[in-house]
C-alpha cells in the first residue's frame, strides 16, 4: 500500500498548476452551496467530525471477477502444461512456445492475486476524524499507522477524476506543505462524491469547511448529514453493502442486469468480513473527548428508515440475481458431468 501511495501521491515536489487553479480557501465560504454529507459521515458531535476514506465507496466492485480470473489462468496453466508433458512427443520449439505460455499465465495470475491481495485482510476502511477544538486531523493509515495535521496548516483543493464527462469522481485533497508552503510532504483525501459536478463537491466541501469553521457549524453539520455509515466499531452488514451498491441504478435496470451488483456486492462482503475494524489509539482518542450530553451526538444508530425503493427492492433484485449465478453455476456443472 505504501508503494502505491507513493505512486498516487506523489511528495516531496512542488504544487502542480491545477492544484493552485483549483484550491479551496477554508476561511472562505462557497456562496449559495449547501452543505451536505454525500455519504461518507460515519459520526459526528461538537468535538469532531469522523469521515470514511475514498476507497471505502466503491470498495472491491470486482474482486470477485479478479478471482474467477485468476482461478480460470492458474487452473488452464497448469492443465495444459501437464497436458503437454503427458504428450512426450514434442520439439523445440513446441517446448519454447509452451513455456512462454506458462510464464505469461504465471505472471498474469500473480498480477491478479496481487490486486485481490490488496482488498482482502486490510481495514474494512481508513476514517477521518477532524476535530474542531483541537484543530487536528487525523486518518488511520496503513499497519495502524496515524497520520496527525494542524487542519489550518493544510493546503486544501479539487482533484478531478479526468473523465470526459459531465459526472466524474471527484476529490477533496489535502496537503502537508513544508515550511515555504511551495514542496509537498504528504497528500491524503477528505472526502470523495462519486459521479459529481462542480456543485456536488463544492456542498461536500462546505460540509467540511463549514463544520471547522463556522460558527454553526455543528449544527449544520448536524442538520444537513444524509445518514451516518453503519461502521463505527463494526463491518457494514450485507443490506447496507446492497443499499450502496444499487444506489446509483435504474431501477428497471437492477432488476434486467442483476447479475452484475450482485456480484459486487459478494466482492463488497468478501472484503469486509476477511478485513479488520480499525482502531483509534487512545491518544486520539483522549484528544476526542466528547460531552455525554452532547445535543449534535449522532452516529449509524441515529439513522432513518429506508424506503423500499432504496433497498426493499434491491433486496429483490440482489436474490434473483443469486439465483441466475446459481443457474448457471449450476448449469456449467451438470454440462460437465455429462461430457
Amino acid at each position: 500500500m505504501r508503494i502505491l501511495d507513493r505512486w498516487v501521491y506523489p511528495i516531496n515536489r512542488p504544487l502542480k498548476a491545477h492544484e493552485k487553479q483549483h484550491q479551496l480557501d477554508p476561511k472562505i465560504p462557497i456562496e449559495g452551496v449547501k452543505p451536505w454529507d454525500w455519504l461518507s459521515l460515519i459520526k459526528m458531535n461538537s468535538t469532531y467530525m469522523e469521515l470514511v476514506d475514498n476507497g471505502y465507496h466503491d470498495k472491491s466492485p470486482m474482486l470477485i471477477w479478479y478471482i474467477f480470473a485468476s482461478s480460470i489462468i492458474v487452473f488452464s496453466t497448469f492443465y495444459f502444461g501437464y497436458s503437454f508433458l503427458l504428450d512426450g512427443d514434442f520439439s523445440l520449439v513446441e517446448i519454447f512456445i509452451e513455456m512462454v505460455f506458462f510464464i505469461i499465465g504465471f505472471v498474469f495470475s500473480l498480477f491478479l492475486l496481487w490486486i485481490v491481495s490488496l482488498q482482502v485482510f486490510k481495514k474494512t476502511h481508513y476514517p477521518i476524524r477532524l476535530n474542531r477544538k483541537t484543530r487536528k486531523v487525523y486518518q488511520i493509515k496503513a499497519k495502524d499507522e496515524v497520520l496527525e495535521a494542524n487542519w489550518d496548516d493544510l493546503y486544501f483543493f479539487v482533484q478531478h477524476g479526468g473523465a470526459k464527462t459531465p459526472f466524474e469522481v471527484m476529490d477533496i485533497r489535502a496537503h502537508i506543505l513544508n515550511e515555504n508552503r511551495e514542496t509537498v510532504l504528504g497528500t491524503f483525501v477528505l472526502m470523495s462524491v462519486e459521479f459529481a459536478n462542480q456543485r456536488n463537491i463544492h456542498e461536500a466541501w462546505e460540509y467540511i469547511r463549514s463544520y471547522m469553521e463556522d460558527a454553526d457549524g455543528v449544527e449544520k453539520a448536524y442538520n444537513n448529514r444524509e445518514l451516518c455509515l453503519p461502521i463505527d466499531g463494526r463491518r457494514e452488514g450485507a443490506l447496507f453493502a446492497i443499499f450502496r451498491t444499487y444506489m446509483f441504478n435504474i431501477p428497471i435496470m437492477q432488476f434486467l442486469m442483476a447479475i452484475q451488483p450482485t456480484i459486487e456486492v459478494l466482492g463488497r462482503c468478501l472484503s469486509i468480513y476477511t478485513s479488520k475494524i480499525p482502531v483509534w489509539p487512545k491518544r486520539v482518542e483522549d484528544a476526542c473527548l466528547v460531552d455525554p450530553d452532547d445535543p449534535y451526538q449522532c452516529n449509524w444508530r441515529d439513522n432513518r428508515k429506508f424506503t423500499f425503493g432504496e433497498l426493499g427492492w434491491p433486496i429483490i433484485c440482489t436474490v434473483f440475481g443469486l439465483l441466475q449465478i446459481a443457474a448457471v453455476v449450476g448449469w456449467l456443472l451438470f454440462r460437465t458431468v455429462l461430457s
